[in-house]
């Protein structure tokens, strides 16, 4: 986990950050491999990048991209 993360409780609330995220990752479709994952980006109609998932080790999709470096579409 990044800087300044804990995988204790949360602060605002009674759960913690951990068990959140593992919600998280069980309501995401999950992608065995990259290439399945990357295939379902370009299917998309919306921005999406494939990331590896460390709770399962999958592969989900998500809309976010701070912090990453998204290659531009060609045209």
């Amino acid at each position: 986990m990044g800087a300044g993360r804990s995988t204790g409780p949360c602060r605002r609330c009674d759960w913690s950050v951990k068990s959140t995220r593992l919600r998280i990752c069980a309501a995401k479709r999950r992608y065995p491999t990259q290439e399945q994952a990357q295939a379902a980006v370009e299917q998309a109609t919306i921005i999406l990048r494939p990331y590896r998932c460390d709770r399962c080790g999958q592969f989900h999709l998500t809309r976010r991209t701070k912090g990453k470096r998204i290659a531009r579409p060609a045209g």
